[in-house]
């Protein structure tokens, strides 16, 4: 599933949401039994979602970096929109118009999974090369939460397939059965108002077993790297990825690369 968007907030551009998604080869699913060739054009990811996340119903989301040429041309049509549009388009830094052009946002979809291993869902992805933002979660083809107040990134390369570990999705009011969110959850009555807040993590790759042909493939550990805080208004909650030792942590609200100590800046 794609989400249209007027490329990358990450990057200090405005970027509201369209009104719909669309499947695409942009990110494609693999199915139960479907052969995995690998074509040295496109990068590959490698999913798991245990059963207490897939039962949230929420789907992770992954930002792309545009690259240089999508930047060019997203700025283009933003300069003619904004002219076309006259005198009531104000400033061209808050103008938001439709984009037609390059898709940067995906979204995995629960149902098109690769494998079980027990109630866990494995998750097979053809997609473009690139580096990567775990932007957020989304429902119903819309951005729920971003993990605006801190996330991590990674480096997908052509012709591997990159492990991201297990993706941990779960309510922010109740204490999650997930170590890795024991910080982001258990928070009460505070998170339960008119919209559910959740929690999210990355317990990275630990050397687990992959199903079958993928053993034949060249898989390596997705390399995570923090991302400090950024504005994203085409959401419904804000929240940030629980930290992860040794690349993501935390200091009174400012977010931490764990492997340098350094606080990393705001990007708004």
């Amino acid at each position: 599933m794609m989400i249209r968007i007027l490329l990358a907030a990450w990057l200090l551009l405005a970027v509201p949401f369209a009104a719909s998604a669309q499947d695409g080869p942009a990110f494609q699913h693999f199915r139960k039994g479907e052969k995995v060739v690998l074509s040295p054009e496109k990068a590959y990811l490698l999913i798991r979602m245990p059963a207490e996340s897939v039962s949230t119903k929420l789907q992770p989301v992954f930002l792309r970096k545009p690259v240089q040429d999508e930047l060019v041309a997203y700025r283009a049509a933003k300069q003619k929109a904004h002219e076309e549009a006259g005198e009531d388009a104000g400033p061209i830094e808050s103008f938001a118009f439709e984009y037609s052009g390059a898709t940067n946002l995906y979204q995995l979809e629960n149902g098109k999974f690769y494998a079980k291993e027990g109630k866990d869902r494995i998750f097979v992805i053809a997609t473009e090369p690139g580096d990567y933002v775990f932007y957020g979660m989304g429902f119903n083809k819309f951005l729920w939460q971003c993990n605006c107040f801190g996330t991590v990134s990674f480096t997908a390369k052509a012709g591997e397939v990159t492990d991201l570990g297990a993706i941990l999705i779960t309510l922010a009011w109740d204490e999650s059965g997930f170590p890795e969110l024991a910080e982001d959850t258990g928070l009460g009555k505070k998170m339960r108002q008119d919209y559910a807040m959740f929690a999210a993590g990355i317990r990275p790759d630990t050397g687990k077993s992959v199903p079958g042909q993928l053993a034949s493939l060249p898989i390596r550990p997705a390399e995570y790297h923090a991302v400090g805080s950024f504005r994203e208004p085409a959401r419904l909650l804000a929240n940030r990825l629980a930290p992860i030792p040794g690349v993501l942590a935390y200091d009174n609200g400012a977010v931490i690369d764990a492997r340098t100590g350094e606080v990393l800046p705001k990007r708004f």
